[in-house]
């Protein structure tokens, strides 16, 4: 995700949905005004720790791969 827009576009396309929560792996976040109005609009929206961040919205969630990375380098390369 960087400014947001085609996820606000996106978004506008499910009126009728009770809930949306949105599931990305990087959040770069580029252009900051964008997180206010993804806060606004989605009920929950969950990231990697793959770009650190430096804002946090109350409704983002942010979930860790290092553990995955790991795994997958050590497959690959130390097997």
């Amino acid at each position: 995700i960087d400014t947001g827009t085609t996820l606000l576009k996106a978004a506008n396309t499910c009126l009728k949905a009770q809930e949306i929560h949105v599931y990305a792996t990087h959040g770069i976040f580029s252009h900051q005004p964008s997180l206010k109005k993804l806060s606004n609009r989605f009920d929950s929206l969950t990231i990697t720790d793959s770009i650190p961040q430096t804002k946090l919205l109350q409704n983002m969630r942010i979930l860790p791969c290092w553990e995955l990375f790991l795994t997958a380098i050590s497959t690959k390369f130390l097997a």
